[in-house]
């Protein structure tokens, strides 16, 4: 596996998990600087002059307003009849 497709979690200004992208676009954000890096991981991008750490957790400058999701709550697992059948 590329260490470019690699999965990075992207956080809000908050701290509050927004989503999972690559490492391609993790790093696309913090170069335009609408995020910055909060945790690296182990693996390098090599380029001609630089070896550039690939991030595991980005943090966008900017809070971003998220939509609420709602989320019923229920023990019957959907899908499945009451006899499991």
């Amino acid at each position: 596996m590329s260490s470019l497709n690699r999965l990075c979690l992207v956080i809000n200004a908050s701290y509050e998990a927004i989503n999972v992208t690559s490492a391609r676009r993790a790093l696309t954000l913090v170069f335009k600087g609408a995020a910055v890096v909060e945790e690296v991981s182990a693996f390098t991008v090599k380029t001609a002059r630089i070896n550039i750490p690939v991030p595991s957790v980005v943090r966008l400058m900017k809070y971003r307003r998220l939509p609420r999701q709602n989320r019923s709550v229920s023990r019957k697992a959907s899908g499945q009849s009451a006899t499991g059948q």
